[in-house]
């Protein structure tokens, strides 16, 4: 007996565990990429603390900091890892590590840029940072580029507003009077070329 298109994809979405599954199998454990930033603040030691792109090599942009690498590991361990490396020059260092992405947000949006947010940001407030959608803009309709897959959001719903960014996304606000896209600076130049040329500025 033969299945309908329709059963088959609602079967796919039960074994999946829904949109959601999907994507947090798409973005796998998420995590820092090379590119993003690590603040890091050191109680009275301004010269331990800053803000610190992520090298290619997954370590930190900082003479002392290079050997501290931030990459494939969960988000929520880069403090303690920084915690351990510090702790061979001072006993019990008190600091505060944060984590940033970049994520890229365009389309009819009041500030599309390429934006550094904590982990945790939905893609909501992604969009809301970027100063929301405008008139001409679709919530109904934003894209989604993740690790090389493109997937169709509705932010009305509650599902979707509460999707997690990763690192490298790409969201892409629909223009509502032509059904294509404006404002697109930043995909223009691919996500990926931006954070090349922010891993240069910071290395030199």
């Amino acid at each position: 007996m033969r299945r309908s298109p329709i059963v088959l994809a609602l079967g796919l979405m039960l074994l999946t565990g829904g949109p959601r599954a999907l994507l947090a199998q798409d973005g796998g454990a998420g995590g820092l990429q090379p590119g993003d930033i690590v603040q890091v603040t050191v109680w009275q030691r301004d010269e331990l603390s800053g803000e610190f792109t992520v090298g290619p090599d997954g370590s930190l942009n900082h003479p002392l900091y290079r050997q501290v690498r931030v990459t494939g590991i969960p988000v929520d361990q880069v403090e303690e890892r920084v915690r351990s490396f510090l702790s061979a020059f001072e006993a019990n260092p008190q600091i505060v590590v944060q984590p940033l992405y970049h994520v890229a947000i365009s389309g009819p949006v009041m500030r599309p840029d390429i934006y550094a947010l904590p982990p945790g940001t939905t893609v909501t407030q992604a969009v809301t940072r970027a100063g929301g959608v405008m008139e001409t803009g679709k919530r109904d309709d934003v894209r989604l580029v993740r690790a090389g897959r493109e997937i169709r959001l509705d932010l009305t719903e509650a599902e979707a507003m509460q999707m997690p960014i990763q690192s490298g996304d790409q969201i892409m606000v629909t223009t509502r009077s032509t059904g294509g896209f404006r404002g697109l600076v930043l995909p223009a130049i691919s996500i990926a070329t931006s954070v090349a040329n922010l891993i240069y500025l910071a290395g030199r």
